[in-house]
């Protein structure tokens, strides 16, 4: 008996990118590779040898963008490169945040197509796809972020004017057939904001990657690693904040 076909649209894909690629490769090594015929489209251009054998692997150009403007221009006036893809499949699982307008794409070209939403960060909700503490979304928060974090004037007003176009973001999770969130922190976020995906959104946390184990001895003087990165919205603010 044949498995169902299953086609992830990532805009990236693992080693590129981050911690929801990370995410991404490891639920598609050791989840979805045993149960459906999978076949992966991403915007990285070659996968590393091995990391996926007997997967089968489409590079596509359409992914391949620097902004979310730019990104859905080439998917919108290239579409039918996509359509193929979605027609011949049984589901369709969005993973990256950039992308959740495939959603809407996949349902209108393949209605009986099951499409799943995985959320890592809060896209729908915020053009940054980021939420502060003690700040709703907003105009206001967007520009907060994209200010501290990419230290840019320039993306800060580009941020303002293109901030409109997050509504196909927030629409596109009405075409899911399931919406995965990864901690009840985040639904209960997500809930606040977006009542309508309380009866279709469930809690997957990610998988633990390999850890290696090894042996250290302790410095007479300590050390302390902070692997969160220098961006504002990761928190090394506070860290400064504490250490002072």
């Amino acid at each position: 008996m044949s498995r169902p076909k299953l086609v992830v649209f990532t805009k990236l894909f693992w080693p590129n990118g981050g911690g929801a690629e990370l995410a991404t490769y490891l639920i598609v090594k050791d989840i979805l590779s045993k149960r459906f015929d999978l076949t992966i489209v991403s915007g990285t251009e070659e996968l590393n040898p091995g990391i996926l054998p007997n997967i089968k692997y489409i590079y596509s150009p359409l992914l391949k963008a620097s902004t979310k403007p730019e990104l859905l221009l080439k998917m919108f006036l290239r579409q039918q490169a996509l359509g193929k893809l979605i027609e011949a499949t049984d589901v369709v699982y969005i993973p990256s945040n950039a992308l959740l307008p495939i959603a809407i794409l996949s349902k209108k070209i393949s209605p009986r197509a099951k499409i799943v939403i995985h959320l890592h960060d809060y896209q729908p909700i915020a053009y940054s796809a980021a939420v502060l503490q003690n700040m709703d979304p907003g105009l206001r928060s967007d520009l907060f972020v994209e200010r501290y974090d990419h230290n840019s004037i320039i993306k800060t007003i580009l941020t303002g004017i293109c901030r409109p176009i997050n509504k196909l973001y927030r629409i596109a999770l009405d075409y899911a057939d399931i919406i995965i969130v990864v901690s009840k922190r985040q639904l209960e976020i997500y809930t606040k904001y977006i009542t309508t995906i309380k009866n279709k959104a469930v809690v997957i946390y990610n998988l633990l990657p390999p850890i290696e184990l090894l042996d250290k001895e302790p410095e007479k003087t300590p050390f302390f690693l902070y692997t969160g990165g220098g961006r504002f919205t990761k928190g090394f603010h506070g860290l400064l904040q504490a250490a002072i």
